[in-house]
């Protein structure tokens, strides 16, 4: 298992949009932890935070403008 803080990456882009006055579209969801180096490490529970994510858009509906961004290193772990 991997036990960090799973909001961190998403913190930083809300931070460097609101600086940025760049807006994220409100369809994308994010997961990453950050370490004090600034590398995006990997999560835990990716697959199941993915799964519900996408249960809630399905019933607020759908639109195809909806996507989840996640760590790299999570990769080998989508199922």
């Amino acid at each position: 298992g991997v036990d960090v803080d799973s909001a961190s990456c998403a913190e930083l882009f809300a931070l460097l949009s609101s600086l940025s006055k760049l807006p994220i579209r409100q369809g994308i969801a994010v997961t990453g932890a950050l370490n004090q180096h600034g590398e995006v490490l990997p999560v835990g529970g990716l697959n199941e935070k993915i799964e519900g994510y996408f249960r809630v858009c399905k019933e607020i509906g759908l639109d195809s403008k909806q996507g989840v961004l996640i760590p790299e290193r999570n990769m080998r772990h989508l199922m």
